[in-house]
């Protein structure tokens, strides 16, 4: 038999954005049977060496190696680092916007996008990106383009870590006033306001 190997994140950083929608998707249930299904798309997700037949072969002990100790995963992404450049296949993507104001281009295409799309809030993330990060060469920063945001869309989707990307994003819808700590504090004081109700 020969060896696979596997590559096992340890934290959201390790994480593409399309992982993390398609994490969002898994419906969860309540039953022993209901979680293990969970758990198995979860690492199919999170491990993509790994196909079901295999999973479904490899022995409880080296399913819990495969998940480790993955309590991150029961937090939201969380990242104050505004990080504002990527380099995807030789490519530098830089953060475009100087302010939370959009063009019309730009508000047209999201808007008909998550409307056409019937996008999720998780769906729009790669939506956000593929607008606010724009390819740069030699300096000059290409302008916005609909005809590629499909393409930017799955490029960052797969390419870019919502570890990496979440601080910029959340530092965009905000208009670059708070980060996303602000956003984990009034998510946690929703929580403690809903044990009062």
């Amino acid at each position: 038999m020969s060896k696979l190997e596997i590559e096992i994140p340890t934290d959201w950083t390790d994480v593409t954005l399309g992982q993390y929608v398609n994490i969002a998707k898994i419906k969860r249930e309540e039953g022993k049977a209901a979680e293990l299904n969970y758990l198995i798309e979860l690492i199919l997700i999170l491990c993509p060496t790994l196909t079901r037949d295999i999973l479904e072969d490899i022995s409880t002990e080296d399913l819990g190696k495969i998940i480790g100790d993955w309590t991150w995963l029961s937090k939201l992404p969380r990242n104050d680092k505004i990080k504002k450049e990527y380099i995807i296949d030789k490519d530098k993507y830089v953060y475009a916007k100087e302010t939370d104001k959009l063009t019309v281009g730009e508000m047209v295409t999201y808007e008909t996008l998550v409307e056409s799309e019937q996008m999720t809030q998780n769906d729009t993330l790669s939506l956000v990106l593929a607008i606010i990060l724009r390819k740069e060469v030699d300096g000059v920063v290409e302008d916005f383009n609909t005809d590629e945001i499909y393409n930017r869309m799955r490029l960052f989707e797969n390419n870019i870590s919502i570890g990496d990307a979440i601080g910029l994003i959340f530092f965009f819808s905000t208009g670059g006033k708070t980060s996303t700590s602000y956003l984990e504090d009034c998510l946690n004081q929703m929580e403690e306001l809903k044990k009062t109700m």
